[in-house]
């Protein structure tokens, strides 16, 4: 299964209609979500999404025609909804430093506490791990490309595409450690101590004049020609 592939096909979709807004669709994607979190994918079958929903294989077969769709259903719509969870908190704020902070804090708690992400992880670690770690390349890149093109379609920031892009580059990093690594000295538990880690570390990224700074001192120079 392409992480790389779901992520940005929910990007693309997620102003269409919800996977789930047909009220049968809704509850096979629930029992299939419930069913991957207690079995994992490989373990889980039709049959048990079946049964698990109360609904038909039949009528299951109509909505999703293949596993893999379903499966895919699911994490399109988990990401759909951190999406739309993570934007919304974003437009409470007015300060760029807010954003940074309290994007940072959702994102790290959300992942970490989300009970699908962490169930293939752990039980299936095959599927997504490597393209979350030493393959991480094409997810880093997406993220930053969304990230930058988001924060300039709402004119949050003054900030150069560059600029805009390290800064987006050193959050996701820092989250996906977080998140991938849970055993740590910090308290990833308290959302005041990442608030605190955020304010220290990113905050100051809102501040052009810091980051162009810090990008001269760490970027790779540019090859003349």
């Amino acid at each position: 299964m392409n992480a790389l592939q779901l992520l940005t096909r929910a990007f693309a979709s997620r102003h269409e209609e919800p996977l789930d807004s047909d009220a049968t669709a809704s509850r096979i994607l629930d029992a299939a979500r419930r069913q991957i979190e207690l079995f994992g994918i490989r373990r889980t079958t039709m049959e048990d999404i079946a049964r698990r929903s109360g609904i038909s294989r039949v009528t299951v077969y109509r909505h999703f025609p293949t596993k893999d769709r379903l499966v895919e259903a699911v994490v399109l719509r988990e990401v759909h909804r951190f999406l739309a969870e993570l934007g919304a908190l974003l437009d409470q704020f007015d300060s760029e430093e807010d954003r940074i902070i309290e994007g940072f804090v959702f994102t790290v708690g959300a992942l970490r506490q989300h009970s699908l992400l962490q169930r293939l992880l752990h039980g299936e670690p095959e599927l997504f791990l490597p393209q979350l770690t030493i393959e991480a390349g094409p997810i880093l890149a997406l993220a930053r490309t969304l990230i930058v093109d988001y924060v300039k379609r709402r004119g949050w920031s003054l900030l150069s595409d560059d600029e805009l892009s390290f800064a987006a580059e050193t959050g996701v990093r820092l989250a996906l450690s977080l998140v991938l690594t849970p055993d740590s000295f910090l308290d990833l538990d308290d959302p005041d101590r990442l608030r605190k880690l955020a304010r220290h570390y990113l905050a100051p990224f809102a501040d052009g004049e810091v980051l162009h700074l810090v990008i001269a001192k760490t970027t790779k120079p540019s090859k003349r020609r």
